[in-house]
């Protein structure tokens, strides 16, 4: 028996090729799908558009009337951008058959059929037919089992729904020979279908508001509000606006590429088409001249009958912050001879907005002088300065000083607190009555500074009031050494305890000079010290105090 190579059919039939369908208008975009697949919802060859055309030019004005400027007006983002068409890949198979070239007489003849997708797509309804081959009798063995064969046909055929990419199938055989039959010949035949298929979305129009506003702003400032009008969908809408209302009292700023609309707190802003993925920006200003909240509603529609389209609502909302000083001055009606006035100032931010550099000033009078003040005040010739850096809403703070007068009479004390950048100003003032301070000099003095036993000297006292009232309570206390002997005392008021005398208070009106004299007689020889207390009001806890020695000698 010749050694015949059994020869490799390949057959690829193309069935049931789908007839074109028409194509879409030139700008929509087209995604052919493969039977069996899931058509995408979003084109996969459309990428969102990162770059922004440049702006329309329109009006500019500033954020606020020192700051920088701010671009109003309509602005626009590029469409999305339609991808190519791509067709998917076509389905190859291969048929491979392999038997051996010589069996033994009586032995059945085996036969292995292999089919393989090679290609990159799916085949379906592949079908595998092998005739009844010549010279054979009967199937010895089928795994799997065929379909068939036919009685009228003599066929057998294997049927499998697809055939995956890199997939295969295999079919094992066992023939039995004719009892005469030299040779048996076997043929096999693939068959599978493949189409072509393509999706159209029908899209309702969509539109989307993107919105922003200035979170917070002082009241005389100017708040920037930036409404995007993007088309989320993929079909173009056409005579599209922009309407916005905003809270009654707010002027429109920036707004020349807007039309009034039915009330006057209502501006629209015709945007024209918008094809799919495209955005229009508008972006204007408003004006408060009250505080509270600020809010604008935005609404995007289309007025085209075929594609009318409405957006939802969005909202936005300014704190308009109101500056608002208020200032507390307290102090004594009457201030006490010898004693400091104490006063008290507090500034307070009543309004919604941050205050800074607040500056807090205290007038001095004249023929007043300032013994404490609250860590931090700038002392000059006429006023003491305090400055806040920042004082937050609802906040105070709170500053101290004390005076003293060197004349009575009644003395106007002036506090103020400002702001300079919003020009914010309060004043206060108190009116105290100082009682007048005595001023008190002295000058003891010794007749002798050496003595003899027996004789006799004096010690004088000389008290004079250099101030602008009485001195009601002076007095004036000397301790006598032990060496000496009291002889008078002058004026006669005075009381004796010990060594010490102390002469009865006395008054000394402003001008005038009271003294005091003390006449002794020296006891015993040796150093003698005398100590001398000059006690007053207006001395308080500060008494003057002074020594003065004598040398007593043994008479001759």
């Amino acid at each position: 028996m010749r050694n015949i190579s059994i020869l490799v059919l390949f057959l690829v039939a193309a069935v049931a090729v789908a007839q074109s369908p028409t194509l879409p208008p030139q700008g929509l975009p087209l995604h052919i799908v493969s039977p069996g697949e899931q058509s995408p919802i979003v084109d996969p060859n459309v990428e969102p558009v990162q770059r922004l055309e440049p702006p329309i030019p329109g009006s500019t004005i500033p954020d606020r009337p020192t700051g920088p400027t701010v671009p109003t007006g309509i602005t626009s983002t590029a469409p999305r951008a339609n991808g190519a068409v791509t067709d998917p890949p076509s389905p190859t198979i291969q048929l491979k058959l392999r038997t051996p070239a010589h069996v033994a007489n009586g032995k059945p003849v085996p036969v292995k059929i292999q089919v393989v997708n090679n290609s990159g797509a799916t085949a379906y309804r592949v079908q595998v037919r092998v005739p009844f081959p010549e010279g054979a009798s009967a199937l010895a063995k089928s795994e799997p089992p065929a379909d068939g064969p036919a009685p009228a046909s003599k066929e057998l055929v294997w049927k499998f729904k697809q055939l995956a990419k890199g997939e295969q199938k295999l079919i094992e055989l066992e023939f039995t020979p004719a009892a005469n039959a030299k040779e048996i010949h076997t043929r096999g035949y693939v068959s599978f279908e493949y189409g072509a298929e393509v999706v159209t979305a029908l899209d309702k129009p969509k539109l989307t508001l993107k919105k922003t506003a200035s979170p917070q702003v002082g009241i005389n400032d100017l708040t920037t509000v930036r409404v995007e009008v993007l088309n989320s969908g993929y079909v173009t809408i056409p005579n599209t606006r922009l309407v916005e209302n905003v809270s009654p009292g707010a002027e429109f700023r920036g707004d020349r590429d807007s039309e009034m609309g039915e009330a006057p707190n209502q501006r629209i802003w015709q945007l024209g088409d918008l094809a799919p993925g495209q955005a229009k920006i508008v972006t204007y200003q408003l004006a408060s001249k009250a505080g509270g909240d600020l809010i604008t509603t935005s609404i995007a529609a289309s007025t085209d009958a075929t594609a009318s389209v409405q957006s939802e609502k969005a909202e936005s909302k300014t704190k308009v912050l109101v500056p608002a000083l208020k200032l507390e001055f307290t102090g004594p009606t009457t201030v006490d001879a010898n004693r400091p006035g104490a006063y008290a100032a507090t500034v307070s931010n009543s309004g919604t907005q941050t205050l800074t550099d607040v500056r807090v000033t205290a007038v001095v009078p004249d023929d007043c002088e300032v013994t404490k003040m609250t860590n931090g005040g700038r002392r000059t010739k006429e006023s003491v300065l305090w400055i806040v850096p920042s004082l937050p809403a609802g906040e105070s703070r709170s500053f101290r000083l004390s005076l003293e007068a060197q004349t009575s009479g009644r003395k106007t004390i002036k506090a103020s607190a400002r702001e300079p950048r919003t020009a914010l100003e309060e004043t206060k003032e108190v009116v105290s009555m100082f009682q007048g301070k005595a001023d008190l000099t002295w000058a003891p003095s010794l007749e002798q500074v050496v003595l003899s036993t027996g004789k006799q000297s004096t010690v004088t006292i000389k008290v004079r009031n250099q101030g602008g009232e009485t001195e009601k309570a002076l007095r004036v206390r000397v301790e006598l050494p032990e060496q000496v002997k009291l002889i008078q005392a002058t004026p006669n008021a005075f009381d004796l305890a010990k060594n010490e005398l102390v002469f009865k208070p006395r008054s000394v009106a402003p001008g005038q000079q009271e003294t005091f004299t003390i006449t002794y007689e020296a006891k015993t020889p040796g150093r003698a010290f005398f100590r001398i207390r000059l006690e007053a009001d207006s001395l308080g806890d500060r008494p003057l105090l002074k020594e003065q020695s004598i040398e007593i000698n043994n008479a001759r």
